[in-house]
């Protein structure tokens, strides 16, 4: 969902099946910024790659090849001069193995989440400029941490959220330091995660989600539309439209990506969702609230969406007309994005 920001710079690579050999499942989102997504498109079709072309993966030592995905895709990129002037994407992306295992890599503030009856847990860390390790490399590496918690260079006019990131190589320019050390890396912190028959889906989104909603917020959203009988299509876009804010400005105005996963476990997609729906009704791990999370007023995102789809109608008939910059060219309702990818 492109939300109320000018331009759509999120991207996303959806693979069910990486390797005809081993039929490994990659997803991934690269929240971009400065760039008009240039570095997150590229992102998306070349980290994967990489990835599956690795001697390290081939060797299945996933940790290593997702830390050369990421940092080669990044040095390919300035290669190419991409984003030479700004601009850049955190990047998360989850393999699903065929032997139960998950990996998770992550460089920035996206999140990926997984569900353990009800229970959100955490595959990944927010990779935010005040958290230890990374204040250390920063300071480290010549740069600072302002007041407000961004990244600062040696120019005041340059900031960043977080502390991570392909891309953006204003803050990479250290000729003597390696890739990891530099004040802002590409370099990914890894996560594994066994399935067991308890984990139900595993959500991969960006911060324009995760800012307004946390993750058990986002867990129980999916869950209790689950259990009613939406599709894993339908709970993305109500979780989207839950997130986006009645009105410009603040929180809820971000690019938002999401991809919720089902973990089928030798089931069909309809004895999944069953199974959920039989969990929620009773109480069975962690509670399920009947009633979604709600960060705006319910109200609210009501009566903006009534104005805009009429202020849209207008300018279909030629009643108004509004500018190109304008909310109506920014804002997209109806424009979430929901993948299944489902496993037996």
């Amino acid at each position: 969902m492109q939300g109320w920001r000018d331009s759509m710079e999120d991207a996303h690579s959806t693979m069910l099946a990486l390797d005809d050999k081993d039929e490994n499942a990659f997803f991934g989102v690269y929240d971009g910024h400065a760039d008009e997504g240039t570095i997150s498109g590229f992102a998306s079709k070349n980290v994967w790659l990489k990835l599956k072309e690795h001697e390290a993966y081939k060797r299945k030592e996933y940790q290593r090849a997702f830390e050369a995905a990421f940092v080669d895709t990044d040095a390919a990129m300035r290669e190419l001069e991409l984003g030479k002037e700004a601009g850049g994407a955190t990047a998360i992306a989850m393999l699903y193995t065929t032997d139960e295992e998950i990996f998770v890599a992550n460089a920035g503030d996206s999140r990926c989440v997984i569900s353990t009856k009800g229970l959100a847990k955490a595959l990944s860390v927010d990779h935010r400029p005040d958290l230890e390790g990374e204040k250390a490399r920063i300071v480290g590496a010549g740069g600072f941490v302002t007041e407000d918690n961004r990244v600062n260079g040696e120019l005041k006019t340059r900031l960043l959220a977080p502390a991570r990131a392909l891309g953006d190589y204003f803050y990479k320019q250290r000729r003597d330091l390696a890739a990891k050390d530099q004040i802002v890396t590409a370099f990914p912190e890894v996560k594994t995660h066994s399935v067991t028959a308890d984990d139900e889906f595993v959500v991969v989104a960006c911060d324009g989600i995760w800012d307004v909603l946390s993750s058990q917020q986002v867990v129980d959203s999916i869950r209790r539309q689950i259990a009613d009988g939406a599709s894993l299509q339908d709970c993305a876009e109500r979780l989207l439209d839950a997130c986006l804010s009645p009105q410009f400005g603040g929180i809820g105005c971000d690019n938002m990506t999401c991809i919720i996963v089902a973990l089928l476990h030798g089931q069909t997609i309809e004895a999944w969702q069953e199974k959920i729906k039989e969990r929620v009704a009773a109480q069975e791990g962690y509670p399920t609230p009947d009633e979604l999370p709600a960060f705006f007023s319910p109200e609210a995102q009501h009566e903006a969406r009534l104005h805009w789809e009429n202020v849209r109608q207008q300018e279909r008939t030629g009643g108004v007309s509004t500018p190109g910059t304008g909310p109506l060219r920014q804002l997209q309702l109806a424009g979430a994005l929901g993948k299944e990818g489902m496993f037996t």
